[in-house]
């Protein structure tokens, strides 16, 4: 009797240590062969955690590269093409940044749009029916408009959805889309000064008066890092605002500079009328470098507008061409 008890007890010890064995062997091979599922249905958001993480690009700083760009930006200030610039570079899978200028002032002027952009997703993430709603234009004496491509001009008495408006401000950048966009938020939210509130969390100023609006290169540039990471939307909203400014008519300055096929998600701005003539003219955004995005951002001052633009893509063509020249 004693020996069958012996002998079953002996027989448990075994089946138990087995069963350690084997489940560890078990959860060994899982980890080992886990494969993260990565979120196809975002695009333009970070999706490299957990999964796509091959590194395609030398991580070194940019060091010499920052050097003989501040360099041209110099004698390009010197033969009277800018009078000033500011860079900010970053690259967006866990490699170097660099910048030029940084703590220049600059007028955002149509660069504001994305921050409202982003206070409106913020309010649609809550309420999706909002998409929906509607607002009359009516003509605003000095209202600032614009030669829009590719979209008529705003027609009076019509309703126009707060989705139309939003697609309009960020793809064509109309002016008078925006402004219908500031006007409906403080007849709506009159307490909650949504916009001014967004604008605070970005570190920005109060846009009610944009001559007197400044922003720096790298401070504008953060937002685009916020949108990339999904630290201030919802990934779902991150995504849906960087789509948006992946698809503006836009396609000078940044995107001018890079072979075709290169997604950008970007937003231009600029400024006329300024003392001594002057112009300002800027354009920030994410260069979807393959498998390894880059953030740029690059503002400018001059007296001729189409000069800038040509400032701005031949920088966007130099730090691709240095980027492109670390691939593995």
């Amino acid at each position: 009797m004693k020996k069958l008890i012996l002998l079953l007890v002996l027989a448990s010890l075994i089946s138990f240590s087995v069963g350690l064995t084997l489940g560890k062997k078990s959860k060994s091979e899982i980890t080992n062969n886990i494969v993260m599922p990565c979120p196809e249905k975002y695009r333009y958001i970070n999706t490299l955690l957990g999964c796509n993480e091959k590194t395609v690009l030398k991580k070194y700083e940019y060091v010499q590269f920052s050097k003989d760009l501040e360099n041209y930006l110099n004698e390009e200030a010197k033969a009277h093409h800018i009078v000033k610039s500011s860079v900010f570079f970053r690259d967006l899978k866990s490699g170097p940044t660099f910048s030029i200028n940084a703590q220049e002032d600059f007028i955002p002027a149509s660069l504001l749009k994305v921050p409202l952009l982003i206070s409106y997703l913020s309010l649609i993430e809550k309420d999706p029916s909002l998409l929906k709603q509607s607002t009359k234009y009516n003509a605003v004496i000095g209202a600032v408009t614009q030669e829009l491509n590719g979209i008529e001009q705003l027609e009076q008495n019509k309703l126009y959805t707060i989705e139309e408006l939003i697609d309009r401000m960020i793809i064509y950048s109309d002016n008078l889309a925006y402004g219908l966009l500031i006007k409906f938020l403080e007849r709506n939210y009159p307490t909650q000064s949504v916009h001014e509130q967004t604008m605070k969390d970005l570190g920005l100023v109060n846009p009610v008066d944009v001559s007197q609006n400044i922003a720096t290169v790298k401070g504008y540039a953060s937002i685009f890092r916020q949108l990339y990471a999904s630290s201030y939307l919802s990934p779902t909203m991150s995504e849906k605002a960087l789509a948006l400014l992946a698809h503006t008519n836009f396609d000078k300055g940044l995107v001018a500079g890079l072979p075709e096929g290169i997604q950008v998600a970007h937003k231009f701005g600029q400024r006329e009328g300024l003392k001594d003539n002057l112009k300002q003219f800027h354009d920030c955004g994410i260069v979807y470098y393959p498998d390894n995005p880059y953030l740029l951002c690059v503002m400018t001052v001059g007296n001729d507008k189409n000069q800038l633009i040509e400032e701005i893509k031949s920088i966007s063509m130099k730090v691709y061409e240095e980027v492109n020249s670390r691939r593995l």
